[in-house]
């Protein structure tokens, strides 16, 4: 669950600048950038200058989907094998259940 949960919130906002150009600025992108870089190795802390930006909705909607997609993970029986999350664990084969894991 927790592989899941520290993902979803840098790989989230770093592609949503992407998705909703006309809500973001210029700077997100760069910022977005380093945020999936982050999100791909399970670093929670690309999403701080987004959290940093707008705490207000930034902070509870990550909570919202990290949780989500940790309940996700353990309703699909997904196991991490290491102590460390992202998908580039499971790209390293230490994930039971890739598929529900990517989901």
């Amino acid at each position: 669950m927790i592989a899941v949960a520290v993902c979803v919130p840098p790989l989230a906002l770093g592609v949503a600048p992407y998705i909703m150009k006309n809500k973001f600025q210029r700077e997100d992108v760069d910022t977005a950038k380093a945020s999936i870089a982050m999100g791909l190795f399970g670093l929670t802390e690309g999403a701080i200058p987004f959290a940093a930006k707008d705490p207000i909705r930034v902070i509870p909607s990550t909570i919202v989907g990290s949780v989500v997609g940790a309940i996700v993970a353990a309703l699909s029986g997904v196991g991490d094998t290491v102590a460390h999350g992202g998908p580039i664990v499971a790209v390293l084969g230490a994930i039971d259940g890739v598929l529900m894991f990517t989901v």
